[in-house]
């Protein structure tokens, strides 16, 4: 079996836009070809929030912002657990509570000064605190009556760019993303349940007519990295995002009548 970086020119390929409330993802998906797997990347152990899932991060939150009404923290007593998998296990049983109330939600992982770890979370329901609270205390085990005070904290979320600014200072905020020496097996530093549906085409073309479809998107890009936001881009061959896509025009995003 080979592993091929791109496909060949006239390899067929299907392009799909993919269609989001603030932004356009153009993909090319390679189709099933006999001989040939293609092997992705294996990822390997977490150390750190990378800018790459800060960006993914931010991503989800700016498009899907507009279902968000509360912002939640919790945190740990005095006495808190130093091992990734026991904090990640309090976590998931926290968040199969949220789903069985049928709540979406959006997690990051910090660390305070005194090196225990701590949970901001956007829900898309209004909970009730004293609820939240005892199911927070009654999951980590604690028995300190100020960890179930002041364990938790809810701040209704008056509009959806208020959601977005709040949880783009946490993911800004690098010191806290720092993990203490002493704890272990970090694992991921974010996470979601699953989003609403976004809407997306699909075409089939040879990789060379995908590729010429999307050098028209490619350079406008590049202009809009370079003059606005300040940061280089190039074409990684497989597609990319188009931030604030969805004020392209719509003409602009469909597929072409002839290549």
């Amino acid at each position: 079996m080979k592993k091929y970086p791109l496909p060949h020119l006239e390899d067929q390929v299907k392009l799909e836009v993919h269609t989001y409330p603030s932004d356009v993802v153009l993909k090319i998906k390679r189709l099933p070809c006999e001989g040939v797997m293609y092997v992705g990347g294996v990822r390997g152990k977490i150390n750190g929030f990378s800018r790459s899932s800060a960006l993914k991060l931010n991503f989800l939150i700016r498009n899907f912002m507009s279902g968000w009404k509360t912002l939640l923290t919790l945190t740990y007593p005095a006495d808190f657990p130093l091992d990734g998998k026991i904090c990640k296990g309090h976590l998931r049983a926290f968040l199969e509570f949220l789903r069985r109330a049928k709540t979406r939600y959006v997690w990051v992982l910090e660390f305070q000064r005194r090196g225990a770890p701590h949970y901001h979370l956007l829900l898309s329901s209004d909970l009730d605190w004293e609820i939240i609270a005892q199911r927070w205390y009654a999951i980590v085990g604690s028995e300190d009556p100020k960890h179930l005070r002041a364990g938790t904290r809810i701040e209704r979320l008056r509009t959806p760019e208020k959601a977005a600014w709040y949880m783009s200072n946490y993911v800004t905020k690098q010191e806290q993303k720092d993990v203490p020496p002493d704890f272990q097996n970090v694992g991921r530093f974010w996470g979601a349940s699953r989003m609403p549906r976004h809407y997306v085409m699909k075409f089939d073309f040879t990789y060379r007519e995908a590729a010429a479809y999307l050098r028209t998107y490619r350079r406008w890009y590049k202009i809009r990295c370079q003059r606005d936001w300040n940061y280089k881009w190039r074409w990684g061959g497989l597609g990319f995002t188009l931030r604030d896509g969805a004020r392209v025009p719509h003409e602009i995003i469909r597929a072409p009548d002839n290549l």
